[in-house]
């Protein structure tokens, strides 16, 4: 749960007591805007949960992962046809020399070499829902936004609103929305009942305890917020294993492995933060000119912390990136969709040459129109056989990368950047601040950042899923 570190009640805190007068000054000296941003964030993260609710097709939308499974044959059949998989596969493929990985294994039993040929494949596949994966992470932002919003001193003034009836109202419209998302995954089987109840049970009372947050301190935003990087482990690693799917990684161990150094990685920022308050906390007592040993101990963790977030990050989108670049490379190549026509040539048809009248049957009817030729299939551009499509005059393929999926990678690679900038930032001028209202405004700029880069990413990441299936063709419902 999220915990915090409290400012000496003795100083001017930039944020005012709960029970303050809540008017707010244009140029934000009072630190309320940052409530009222989280609060926006929150409203905004709810809405996006309930559109996605609503649509069918984002629902039902499942991805396909698998486990690695290494098959090993002996027979010279077995072996041929293995052997031949290259060539089989790009008959059907509009490019050479695709690289199938095959393995020869020679195992010597009392002189005699016995020969096997191994190659990798999909084993155990599996379909998981995109829309939990989503719905988690809108939810579980939208709580920590609302505890973070909560705090706005116009919802804690006893003289303006009862902070009973405040906390009532904000409880009760988290619960609309998890009795909706109930409804839904149990209307549409999304899952089995079991799995159902586990998630809707483990998400709703995760996303209370967030918002009632009675383990934890009252939030301030001029302070190190622990709570705010407990957010980014719940939420971060399950947005990458998103971006993974979407670029066709679909190995379970690989997804894991992302989701796993995702969440390590958020543990950096919580030692980059507390670095960060002892450097401003030494700034105000120590001769920067004659640093002790505690402050070179702080210094030093903090730049090897940085270090070893940025290579994780790199290291995770070096993941992403490649694979979906490799994607690109057979990009709508391998559905056979050359060997349709654009258009079949009727009787009257000025495509129509003697050789087609000679290898192909021409039929008319019994009123003398011409009909297509029955041996001659058009492209298949409309459902239930959508696959292929007409560009520049030929019939090519459809199942390419939709557009959305590079807005996908690129924009939650800068977005997810753009955390490690801000709090790269807040350290290279962490020497700067000297006092103790320089540390609060400077905490204070983070956590407006912070605000607005956490809603951007999210909802960026549901309008480009939604995009991404608007641009498939209908009669995909999986991938």
């Amino acid at each position: 749960m999220p915990m915090i570190r409290i400012p000496d009640p003795e100083q001017a805190p930039l944020v005012p007591d709960s029970t303050a007068n809540s008017d707010t000054s244009d140029d934000d000296e009072d630190g309320h805007w940052e409530y009222k941003l989280n609060l926006f964030s929150a409203a905004a993260s709810l809405l996006s949960l309930l559109i996605l609710l609503m649509i069918d097709r984002a629902m039902l939308f499942k991805f396909q992962t698998w486990a690695p499974f290494t098959t090993s044959v002996r027979s010279a059949t077995s072996v041929g046809l293995v052997r031949n998989f290259t060539s089989h596969y790009e008959e059907v493929c509009e490019i050479t020399n695709l690289s199938i990985a095959k393995f020869d294994v020679n195992v010597s039993n009392d002189g005699k070499i016995t020969s096997y040929l191994v190659m990798p494949l999909a084993y155990d596949v599996q379909q998981v829902p995109a829309s939990p994966l989503l719905i988690w992470v809108l939810a579980v932002s939208a709580a920590y936004q609302t505890y973070r919003g909560r705090f706005l001193p116009l919802l804690r003034n006893e003289q303006l609103v009862n902070r009973f009836w405040s906390m009532f109202c904000i409880i009760v419209l988290h619960l609309i929305v998890h009795a909706t998302i109930i409804g839904r995954l149990v209307e549409l089987e999304l899952m089995e009942k079991v799995n159902i109840a586990i998630f809707v049970i483990s998400l709703l009372i995760l996303c209370l305890l967030i918002i009632i947050h009675p383990f934890a301190e009252d939030y301030q935003n001029n302070t190190p917020d622990v709570g705010r990087w407990f957010e980014y482990t719940l939420t971060a690693p399950v947005q990458v294993v998103l971006v993974a799917l979407s670029v066709w990684s679909r190995d379970r161990s690989t997804l894991y492995a992302l989701f796993a150094a995702q969440a390590s990685m958020m543990l950096c920022g919580v030692v980059m933060e507390e670095c960060i308050e002892e450097i401003y906390e030494t700034n105000e007592v120590e001769d920067p000119d004659q640093p002790s040993d505690k402050r070179k101990r702080v210094v030093r963790t903090a730049r090897g912390t940085l270090v070893i977030a940025w290579v994780t990050f790199a290291l995770i989108w070096y993941v992403l990136i490649s694979q979906f670049l490799r994607q690109g490379h057979i990009d709508g190549k391998c559905d056979d969709c050359g060997s349709y026509r654009t258009d079949c040539p009727t009787l009257t048809s000025p495509t129509l040459t003697f050789q087609d009248i000679v290898n192909r049957s021409i039929s008319t009817n019994s009123s003398g129109n011409s009909t297509v030729i029955p041996t001659c299939q058009s492209c298949p551009i409309t459902a239930p056989d959508d696959m292929c499509k007409i560009a520049d005059g030929k019939c090519v393929g459809r199942s390419n990368i939709p557009p959305a999926v590079s807005y996908i990678v690129f924009a939650q690679c800068f977005l997810f950047a753009s955390f490690g900038i801000v709090q790269t930032i807040q350290y290279v001028f962490s020497s700067m601040v000297n006092s103790e209202e320089d540390r609060e405004k400077f905490w204070y700029g983070v956590s407006i950042a912070y605000a607005v880069l956490s809603v951007t990413a999210k909802t960026t990441l549901e309008i480009a899923f939604l995009a991404m299936l608007a641009q498939m063709p209908e009669s995909v419902v999986g991938a």
